[in-house]
Order: C-alpha cells, then structure tokens, then sequence
C-alpha cells in the first residue's frame, strides 16, 4: 500500500497527496480530504487529467473508495515513466473529475507526454492477454466501421461496455438510443446506448449486453470485433476473432 504524506491544504482538502511506489497498484486519499469530499466520489469511472491534457480514466471500486484507496493501473507508470518513488498530487473538481501533477522525492515536477491521450483502465484488465496496450481497443483497418476489443472480467461482470470515442464518434449516431446487437448468425438482440456527459463520441453498450455476453458464452480473454457497415447503421455486429 502507498503511504500517504501528510500536509494542510486550502479549499477544505479539496487536495490530496500520496507517494506512489512503482508496482504496488493502490493509492490513498488523505484523511482530512475523505472526511471532507468522500461521501461526494462516485463509484465507476473517474477522470485524471494532468497539465498536458492527458486524461487517465480510474475505476473507483465501492469496498476500496470508502477506505480511501483506489487502484492505479500498471499503464499509469508506463505512460508517465514513473520507475522510482513519486508524489501522486490530485485536485478534486468535483463530479468525476481530478486534475493531477507528479513529482519526484526532491519535489521535481515530471515532464509529462505532450499526446493529449485518454486512457482507459478496466478493474480486471491485467487478465487481458491484449491489456499491456495502452488501450484495450484496437481498430481494424479493413472494415466499414470497426474495433476490436479483449474482453476481461470487468467487461463480462458490467452491464456495460465502453466503446471507445474514435469507434463511437464514427460509427454510431448520437441521436440513436437503441441499436440491434447481431452475433453474424442471423441472432439478435436489443441494446440501448448510453452517451457519456462529457464526451461527444464516448458510449457504452447498455441494456442488453449482458444478455448477449450469457446468449453468446463469452469468456475472459475473448476477442471480439465491433463493427457497424455503412448500408447498416441500426446493427451493430459483434463476433469472436
């Protein structure tokens, strides 16, 4: 477990500082910021941006964010090139949403990757023979509109499944709530989508996801390709590769 450096901040704790060690997968919010801003974090998906603009998106865990601790992702020291003890510093902005800023031991700000990258981390995504990819989602160059996706437990557990915002912003209309799953065989299946608030492009398979997942045995580990065709934009077909 990260131990967490102790300091006063203003705005009531609306900041929080932890030492990160490489390897160890968890950071901790400081007492003085859960007594303050706990009970406002919301499970699920949450929002680091750092002064780049990087966005790395963290999944707070019900049984773990009431203690204060939350999971950090291995692509999280990749990315930044963390190989040594650092300062995880976070700004609360309420919602979902954190800034963050990383220093090393001597309090020397790092120099963050100028890519503008959002990063997605599923809980469960380490049993992904594909998750040491920054990004579980692949496009496949050959198809109309199309990913593909590793599926981990996180993915099969969820009544969800993220899409993300390149696939979503090309292939699915944001007027359309409700599309037709198809397995390639002729089956099909309803499935709502939910457009996330703060993107124009980021989406989730929603309501009858989990169905397909049962009707399909899908399993962790589990390629699939997500695709919609141009003279179809009602369905979208999901197969095993």
């Amino acid at each position: 477990m990260s131990s967490c450096c102790r300091y006063n901040f203003k705005n009531l704790f609306q900041n929080s500082i932890c030492l990160l060690t490489p390897g160890d997968g968890f950071g901790d919010f400081e007492e003085g910021f859960m007594v303050e801003w706990g009970k406002q974090l919301v499970i699920g998906t949450n929002y680091f941006t750092d002064p780049m603009g990087n966005v790395m998106n963290f999944e707070f865990e019900n049984d773990l964010i009431s203690k204060g601790i939350f999971r950090v992702p291995y692509v999280f020291e990749d990315f930044y090139k963390l190989e040594d003890l650092h300062y995880i510093c976070t700004l609360f902005c309420g919602d979902r949403y954190f800034r963050i800023k990383i220093f090393d031991t001597n309090w020397t700000e790092i120099e963050y990757p100028g890519l503008g990258m959002e990063i997605d981390y599923n809980i469960n995504g380490a049993s992904c023979s594909r998750s040491a990819n920054v990004g579980s989602d692949l496009a496949d160059n050959g198809a109309d509109y199309s990913l593909v996706k590793c599926l981990t437990d996180y993915d099969l557990r969820s009544s969800s499944l993220y899409l993300n915002a390149s696939f979503g912003g090309s292939a699915l209309s944001k007027s359309k709530t409700k599309y037709i799953l198809s397995n390639g065989n002729r089956n099909s299946w309803e499935c709502s989508i939910r457009w996330a608030a703060r993107s124009k492009s980021k989406c989730y398979l929603g309501l009858g996801w989990k169905r397909f997942v049962s009707e399909n045995n899908l399993c962790v580990g589990d390629s699939i390709k997500v695709e919609v065709q141009k003279d179809d934009d009602k369905t979208i077909i999901i197969t095993k590769v």
